[in-house]
């Protein structure tokens, strides 16, 4: 008489059943692994930008007379999250005198009328536009106007949106 070759029904379920399940275990893990790579290169993004800023704010600081504000500490990068796919960059300026101004972008001046001690900070954000900020810039506008140091963004993340605020 001659075996049977070949696998049963229910082998063929059990097997099932235990890929289903390795399955449902592995396919979050993987998920999260995808959402960190792409937060990791966000974070990288936003510190090339603060160096980059770093580098055109000094050279801007040491090429020019400035009796009207300090850079203390020129650029900070955070990389907080004001969502998920949003990155923070702020600038911080200590104006001298009540008077001080300082223009962060062409055509834009941001003037200290409070107290000569008080520290401005501008919020650069970039990554996905958030809710409750309608006004962003995209990245060619900010390209332009802030010393064209974030050119790699627009070839980078031509989606992505950079937003500038004064909190």
């Amino acid at each position: 008489m001659k075996k049977k070759q070949g696998f049963t029904l229910i082998e063929i379920i059990v097997v099932t059943v235990i890929l289903a399940i390795l399955l449902a275990i592995a396919v979050p893990s993987v998920m999260h692994y995808i959402d960190e790579a792409d937060n990791a290169k966000y974070i990288t993004a936003s510190r090339a930008l603060a160096q980059d800023l770093k580098i055109a704010l000094t050279k801007d600081y040491y090429n020019e007379k400035h009796d009207d504000y300090i850079l203390s500490k020129t650029l900070m990068d955070y990389n907080n999250k004001t969502s998920d796919n949003t990155q923070v960059v702020i600038l911080r300026l200590t104006f001298k005198s009540k008077s001080s101004s300082f223009n962060i972008m062409p055509g834009t001046k941001y003037t200290n009328v409070i107290d000569p001690t008080t520290i401005e900070s501008y919020t650069f954000y970039f990554g996905d536009p958030h809710a409750g900020n309608p006004d962003h810039m995209t990245v060619n506008q900010y390209r332009t106007a802030l010393l064209k140091t974030v050119k790699k963004y627009a070839l980078v993340y031509p989606n992505k949106k950079i937003e500038i605020h004064n909190v």
